[in-house]
C-alpha cells in the first residue's frame, strides 16, 4: 500500500528528493523515460515518479487500481470512493480533465470519462506544494450537481 502525507512524502520519500534518494526507498525503476518537457520519469509497476527542475521529486502518479492512503484515509478507484476523498478538501477544483484537491495535494484524472469499472485511463497523482498552482485560475469549483447528473444519466448505484 502506498502511504502519502499531503505535501510531505510518499512512503517516506520527501517531495524534493533526488533520484538517488528515490532509488534508496523504492529500488531501481523498471524503466526511465523523459516526459514531453524533457523531465525525467521513473516507472515502476504500480506508479510513476516525476522529477522536475534540477531532477527533484515533485509528483507521484498511481497506476490504475493501486492501493493507497492519503493522511491515513484509503483512496479507492470507483466514482463513489473518489467522491469520499473529494469531500476531504475544502475547495475542490475541476477542469476538463479532472479534479484538483489543493488542500491535499491530489489530482484525480479522468474519473468520469469512462465506464466506472474501466480504470485504464484513470490516474491519481500526489504533488509537491506549489506544483499545480499555475493551473488553479483555469479551474472552476467542483460541481456536485454536475456529478449527480452524471450518476443519474448512467444509472449508477451511488448515493450522495
Amino acid at each position: 500500500m502506498i502511504e502519502v502525507v499531503s505535501y510531505d512524502n510518499v512512503n517516506g520519500l520527501k517531495f524534493g528528493a533526488t533520484p538517488e534518494e528515490t532509488i534508496k526507498i523504492f529500488g531501481e525503476p523498471d524503466s526511465i523515460s523523459k516526459d514531453q518537457s524533457d523531465f525525467m520519469q521513473f516507472h515502476y509497476k504500480d506508479f510513476t515518479i516525476n522529477f522536475y527542475e534540477n531532477d527533484i521529486f515533485k509528483e507521484f502518479i498511481l497506476s490504475p487500481c493501486t492501493k493507497a492512503k492519503i493522511n491515513g484515509v484509503e483512496i479507492g478507484w470507483t466514482l463513489k470512493e473518489i467522491l469520499n476523498v473529494i469531500k476531504l478538501d475544502k475547495d475542490p477544483r475541476m477542469d476538463d480533465d479532472g479534479i484538483t484537491l489543493y488542500d491535499l495535494g491530489v489530482y484525480i484524472y479522468a474519473f468520469e470519462s469512462s465506464d466506472d469499472d474501466d480504470f485504464s485511463n484513470k490516474t491519481i497523482s500526489f504533488f509537491a506544494r506549489g506544483n499545480m498552482d499555475e493551473f488553479k485560475e483555469a479551474t472552476k469549483p467542483f460541481d456536485l450537481e454536475e456529478i449527480k447528473q452524471y450518476i443519474k444519466e448512467r444509472e449508477l448505484d451511488i448515493v450522495l
